[in-house]
């Protein structure tokens, strides 16, 4: 974690933030040095709750779920605010389109 440290601060100075992509099962050990997690299919594939350090620590948890896997607001939205994230659902090229979690 000292070269995430590092980063963040250096980071910081530059008036940036910085954000953890898909590493749940590290949040707890990363969350000091994280501004925000970036989580994909977490809602479909059942792992949100191992976002909780960031929730705990007030810090932001974008969620990503995708509409070739099934995500529709339906099967996401719920789930999102039960556990406290910002969802959206999107293709998974990335493209404009979206579905924003209500």
């Amino acid at each position: 974690a000292p070269l995430q440290s590092l980063g963040r601060l250096e980071a910081h100075r530059r008036g940036l933030i910085v954000g953890l992509k898909n590493d749940p099962e590290q949040a707890e050990a990363l969350v000091p040095d994280f501004d925000w997690i970036l989580v994909e299919s977490c809602v479909l594939e059942g792992w949100c709750p191992l976002t909780r350090p960031f929730r705990d620590a007030g810090k932001p948890v974008l969620a990503l779920e995708y509409a070739e896997l099934g995500a529709t607001p339906e099967t996401v939205c719920d789930d999102a605010r039960r556990y406290g994230l910002s969802a959206q659902i999107k293709r998974r090229e990335l493209d404009a389109w979206h579905l924003p979690g209500r």
